[in-house]
C-alpha cells in the first residue's frame, strides 16, 4: 500500500486525539476549540437531565409505597404525592399519568422486593403482566423471606403485602387481577412442592397438600398483620423467623432435614435461621 495522503494523514490526526468533525489542532488562522468543549456540555446536561428524572421518579415511587402502606390506595391523592416528594402535581403526572398507572408501578417494585412472583408491565397497555414464581423450590422460598427480613424496607414491604392481600380482594380495586393471579400460582407452587416432599418422606403432616398450601399461606397473612402492631429494630425479623418456625413446626420436618436446609443458608442469613430455630425449640411443648 502506498503512504497515506496528507488529508488521510490529517484524519488519522483527528481521531487518535479523539476528534471527528470539529477543526483541527493548531490550524494556523483557526482559533482551537476540544471537541470536548463544543459538544459535551449538551451531553451533560441531557445526562443530568435524565437523572434527575429518574431520581424523581423513585422518589414518586417510594412515597407511594410508604402512603399505600399506611393508608391504602385510596388514602392518598397524586397531589398528596407531590407536596411530600416536593414535586408539582404536572411533574407526577409526568411519571405517571393515571393514579392507577402509579399503582401499578408500585406493585411492580413491590413484588421485585418481595422477591416471590415475577412481573412486569406491558408497555402497550400499562396492565400487569405476571410470569411466575422466582423461587425455584420450598427451600428457595425459605431463604428468600429470610432476605426480606433483612431487606431495610422491610417493614414498609411487608406491610404493602398485607394492605394489597386485603383492598385488593374488592373487584373494582386496580390490581384485583394481579393479586387473584398471585394467590392462585402461589396457592398452586406450594401444592406441587408439599406433594413432592411427602412423596419423599420428607415431610410427614396430616393435612392434604392443597390444604397445607392453604394454611401456609393463611399464617403468612395472619402473622403480617399481626406484625402491624409489633414495634422495634428487629420486629421485621423476629416476625418472619417467627413464621419460619411455625411452618418447620407444621410440616414436621425431621431434624436431618432442617440441618440440610441450614448447610444451604448462605452466611449473611445465618442469624435469621438460627433464630428461626431458637423459636422453634421455644413453640414446642
Amino acid at each position: 500500500m502506498g503512504a497515506p495522503s496528507i488529508a488521510g494523514r490529517s484524519q488519522a490526526r483527528k481521531r487518535s486525539a479523539g476528534w471527528k468533525n470539529g477543526p483541527e489542532p493548531h490550524t494556523r488562522g483557526v482559533a482551537y476549540v476540544p471537541e470536548e468543549r463544543w459538544i459535551m456540555p449538551t451531553e451533560r446536561r441531557s445526562r443530568g437531565s435524565y437523572s434527575a428524572g429518574l431520581a424523581t421518579r423513585d422518589a414518586i415511587l417510594s412515597t407511594s409505597m410508604r402512603l399505600i402502606a399506611e393508608s391504602g390506595y385510596h388514602g392518598f391523592s397524586l397531589r398528596d404525592v407531590g407536596r411530600l416528594v416536593g414535586v408539582s402535581h404536572p411533574a407526577v403526572i409526568y411519571h405517571f399519568p393515571s393514579k392507577e398507572a402509579l399503582l401499578n408501578a408500585v406493585v411492580e417494585k413491590y413484588e421485585a422486593e418481595m422477591g416471590i412472583i415475577d412481573i412486569g408491565i406491558d408497555e402497550d397497555t400499562g396492565a400487569i403482566v405476571e410470569r411466575g414464581v422466582l423461587p425455584a423450590t420450598i427451600g428457595d422460598l425459605a431463604l428468600t423471606l429470610m432476605r426480606l427480613a433483612k431487606h431495610p424496607d422491610a417493614r414498609t414491604i411487608t406491610s404493602l403485602d398485607c394492605v394489597f392481600a386485603v383492598e385488593a380482594a374488592s373487584p373494582s380495586h386496580p390490581a384485583h387481577h394481579h393479586f387473584a393471579c398471585r394467590f392462585d400460582v402461589l396457592h398452586r407452587f406450594l401444592v406441587d412442592e408439599l406433594t413432592g416432599l411427602v412423596a419423599s418422606g420428607v415431610a410427614t403432616f396430616d393435612l392434604t397438600p392443597e390444604a397445607m398450601a392453604c394454611s401456609l399461606i393463611r399464617n403468612w397473612y395472619g402473622i403480617g398483620v399481626h406484625s402491624r402492631y409489633v414495634t422495634g429494630p428487629d420486629a421485621e425479623r423476629h416476625t418472619i423467623a417467627g413464621f419460619l418456625a411455625a411452618c418447620g413446626r407444621s410440616l414436621k420436618l425431621p431434624p436431618k432435614e432442617v440441618l440440610r436446609l441450614g448447610a444451604a443458608v448462605p452466611e449473611d442469613l445465618a442469624d435469621i435461621f438460627s433464630r428461626t430455630l431458637k423459636i422453634q425449640r421455644d413453640i414446642q411443648a
